[in-house]
């Protein structure tokens, strides 16, 4: 089983897989050819887990059968669209059951007076509980890049790809931290950007000073 995000998941490549023996599990985007039309309705206003899934069945050829002799394999595919924080589309071929998914939600306490979070199942499929094992945390590690990137509109395409690799490196860093220290000690984004500045500047300082004391140093005897 290979999970994927919904940039690179489509109907055709479903079909490609399966035609490999493989299985594809992802979130999906609502522009993508072939998915039914039900499914690329929004629901109005819904309730968190609130779920409703389609499927469809096609047919694709053996890539192992010769060309003049064609046998077909048939597909099962199947869309589902669930409310979570927000509205999500996803595919799999894997026949999906229904399941739930602990969230922590924000609700009113007892008296009303402040609002509490509280860890509660919410309905969903087995489809979303293999995407989120299978991502591994990159969906958490785009989102925290998003909240400290730079303006990606650059004229000069190498400033955005080295701006965004430098994000990348720093966050790659606060998760590996945070894994080396489970005990509370790992470090926010806003802390670990702010160290990784502390550490530059005084960097930068000391081999300013160390050129500066290399050309105000008195030329060797001839």
């Amino acid at each position: 089983m290979i999970v994927l995000d919904n940039f690179f998941m489509g109907l055709p490549l479903v079909l490609r897989a399966a035609s490999q023996n493989t299985h594809l599990v992802g979130t999906l985007r609502g522009n993508r050819i072939g998915i039914p039309s039900g499914a690329k309705e929004k629901f109005v206003k819904p309730d968190r887990g609130e779920l409703k899934g389609y499927w469809t069945q096609l047919d694709v050829r053996d890539p192992k059968s010769p060309k003049e002799k064609p046998t077909w394999l048939t597909v099962r595919v199947w869309i589902e669209r669930w409310t979570d924080s927000k509205q999500i589309l996803t595919c799999s071929t894997l026949e999906p059951r229904r399941t739930t998914i602990d969230r922590n939600i924000k609700t009113r306490s007892a008296d009303g007076l402040r609002n509490v979070w509280r860890k509660t199942a919410i309905p969903a499929s087995t489809t979303h509980v293999q995407y989120n094992l299978g991502m591994g945390g990159c969906d958490i590690s785009d989102q925290s890049i998003a909240y400290y990137l730079r303006h990606m509109q650059a004229k000069a395409p190498y400033k955005v790809i080295f701006f965004f690799s430098i994000k990348s490196a720093v966050n790659n860093t606060r998760i590996l931290h945070g894994k080396a220290f489970r005990d509370g000690a790992a470090m926010r984004t806003k802390d670990v950007l702010t160290k990784l500045k502390d550490v530059m500047l005084k960097n930068g300082q000391r081999l300013y000073q160390e050129r500066e004391a290399l050309f105000r140093a008195d030329p060797p005897a001839p």
